[in-house]
């Protein structure tokens, strides 16, 4: 017997803002802006029938001031999982590594995200 696997749908590509959020969807690649930290989901963002997604991808916290050469700052493999209703999206980040939840966020498609720097 074949199972097959559940029909999948692009997520709307575009800005997607709020306070402290940004998520930029394009048809290959996701990128995230927060106050002190971007992430990265490296493929195309696509969420179920009742729009729900859980994909892999990096978290990177920044710092206030300069990046020092010999302190990088390091990607980490997270966990981002969501639900998209209409023009809304809700999710959170997850830690793989510890299953920390890093925060959750809800950035609406077309809004202007408003990010501001570390502090």
């Amino acid at each position: 017997m074949e199972y097959s696997q559940p029909k999948l749908y692009k997520v709307a590509a575009g800005r997607w803002g709020a306070v402290g959020a940004e998520m930029v969807v394009d048809k290959s690649s996701v990128q995230l802006t927060f106050d002190c930290a971007n992430g990265e989901i490296p493929l195309t963002l696509k969420k179920d029938k009742k729009g729900n997604f859980k994909v892999e991808g990096t978290y990177t916290r920044r710092g206030f001031g300069p990046i020092r050469i010999n302190n990088p700052p390091i990607a980490q493999p997270v966990i981002y999982e969501g639900k998209v209703t209409g023009k809304s999206m809700k999710f959170k980040i997850t830690v793989i590594a510890t299953g920390d939840v890093i925060g959750e966020f809800t950035v609406t498609r077309g809004q202007d995200a408003k990010i501001r720097g570390c502090r």
